[in-house]
C-alpha cells in the first residue's frame, strides 16, 4: 500500500513542477523529485527476495577477514631460514 501512495506522492509532485514557472522552486522540486525516485528505486531493488540466489556461509571464527589477512601477509613475509 505504500509503495502505491509513493507513486502516486511522485506523480504529484511531477505535475506541480510542470505546472510552476521556470524558477528556483521549480529546480527544488525536481531535484527532490530526482532523488526520492532514486531512493525508491533502489529501496524496491533490494527489498524483495531472489529465487533461487543462496548467500555464502557466515564464518564461524570470531576474527575478521583483515587479520586473517595480516596474519596470512606476516607468514609468507616471515624468512623461512631465520
Amino acid at each position: 500500500m505504500t509503495t502505491l501512495i509513493q507513486i502516486l506522492g511522485i506523480a504529484i509532485m511531477a505535475i506541480v513542477g510542470f505546472r510552476t514557472p521556470k524558477g528556483k522552486t521549480r529546480t527544488r522540486i525536481f531535484t527532490l523529485l530526482k532523488a526520492w525516485i532514486t531512493v525508491f528505486a533502489f529501496w524496491m531493488l533490494f527489498s524483495h527476495q531472489i529465487d533461487g540466489v543462496m548467500l555464502p556461509p557466515r564464518r564461524s571464527s570470531s576474527r575478521s577477514a583483515l587479520s586473517q589477512a595480516k596474519k596470512r601477509h606476516r607468514d609468507r613475509s616471515t624468512d623461512a631460514g631465520t
